[in-house]
């Protein structure tokens, strides 16, 4: 049962509360506060399929209104091996962008673990125009 709950800004807490019956009385068993964050509408990426990959893989991403987007992929190392979506507006729905494992300039890529991060500018963000930036780890397997 929900015993109570607290709004902090973009934070709410929800403190869940655990009562048993023993012997016809009831007493509480166990109680748990957590923290739910929200969450920036508007933007989903999803896992990359196949994962890992070999030759290539898809990143998938939705949008619910239009909005500007760059997908790059990165090393371990943080060094931009290519960009896939170059920041431009891109329409609101979902999105499939291949990878064929190579780099900006067309050569292939050693077997390792890499980093897609998107960022989309322009669905339900702060007034300031920051950024929604998420991550995903794939692995190519040559």
């Amino acid at each position: 049962m929900v015993d109570r709950q607290a709004a902090f800004g973009d934070e709410r807490r929800v403190t869940y509360r655990l009562d048993v019956r023993e012997a016809g009385l009831w007493s509480e068993a166990a109680r748990r506060t957590v923290a739910l964050r929200r969450v920036a509408a508007g933007a989903v990426l999803h896992p990359a399929s196949p994962n890992p990959f070999n030759p290539s893989t898809t990143i998938r991403f939705r949008l619910d209104a239009p909005a500007t987007v760059t997908l790059s992929v990165y090393d371990l190392s943080g060094r931009l091996v290519r960009r896939l979506a170059g920041g431009g507006i891109l329409a609101a729905g979902d999105h499939a962008v291949p990878w064929n494992g190579r780099d900006g300039s067309g050569r292939a890529l050693a077997s390792g673990t890499y980093f897609v991060e998107r960022r989309v500018r322009g669905v339900g963000l702060a007034a300031a125009g920051a950024p929604l930036t998420r991550n995903i780890r794939v692995t190519l397997l040559t």
